[in-house]
């Protein structure tokens, strides 16, 4: 049973927003700020736990969990809402999100700080280049964790140079460990972006190093939209001091696209 986190109240007027958390996170990254601002404003905000993350269990390790699988436990959530919600997905799981778009339709669809549809490779040899030993210890171990979820990983990785050290010692303290095998998936399995007719929003953050500018940029021209990137925020937006720079611009989207 996949775990979720709501805010709000389903309405007959606008569908309810599914925000799908990225690799090493959880649905509590999503409920720290978003879910509530997006209740305050009359949305139904839903987060859920992807299989091994959060509340939501997993038979055996998560290191072996498949993008498969996250398809799996976020289909089994859509369908329990009475009608397809708004799609958000931060990082890997925007890489989720666009592969189910692949089959399913969405009123809308926002990619957040995604990973590309050609995969993580851009990132593996950002990450290869930026820690080299850290990188050998991950393909010989398996673990994504201890190369990007110590505070000072963390803090480079995912939040902005201005992130109080005990703010990023805070949320790091909450990241676990991710499928090495559902990274691999992405390579090996690329999102088939002609096969998606949902209307897109790509945006991410003028100082995210995980999914750079160039990286929304890339994804944007996939699908043929202008790249929206808010100024100031690094990967882990939805954490940081400015996160609602991009709430505001995402409802504001919403607002149009649905209207």
């Amino acid at each position: 049973m996949t775990a979720t986190i709501e805010q709000g109240t389903a309405s007959a007027d606008r569908p309810s927003i599914l925000f799908v958390h990225g690799a090493m996170h959880g649905a509590w990254a999503w409920n720290e700020h978003f879910l509530p601002w997006f209740a305050e404003h009359g949305w139904h905000a839903v987060a859920l736990d992807l299989r091994g993350h959060g509340a939501s269990p997993m038979d055996g390790s998560v290191l072996w969990a498949s993008i498969q699988d996250y398809l799996d436990d976020l289909a089994e959530v859509v369908d329990a809402f009475s009608r397809p919600p708004v799609l958000v997905g931060h990082s890997l799981g925007g890489f989720v999100v666009q592969r189910h778009l692949e089959q399913h339709d969405a009123p809308a669809a926002v990619l957040v700080g995604s990973t590309p549809p050609s995969g993580a490779m851009r990132l593996t040899l950002r990450a290869t280049r930026h820690d080299p030993l850290g990188a050998l210890r991950t393909f010989t171990t398996l673990r994504l964790l201890p190369m990007f979820g110590s505070p000072q990983a963390a803090g480079y990785w995912f939040f902005a140079a201005d992130t109080p050290a005990d703010e990023i010692a805070t949320w790091s303290g909450r990241l676990t460990d991710e499928s090495f095998r559902a990274v691999v998936d992405t390579v090996v399995r690329p999102v088939r972006t002609q096969r998606v007719t949902t209307p897109l929003l790509v945006g991410g953050g003028s100082a995210d190093r995980t999914a750079t500018p160039d990286d929304v940029a890339f994804t944007a021209r996939r699908y043929g939209v202008t790249p929206v990137i808010w100024d100031g925020l690094p990967h882990d937006l939805m954490l940081d001091p400015r996160w609602e720079r991009a709430a505001s611009s995402i409802e504001d989207w919403l607002r149009t696209t649905l209207s």
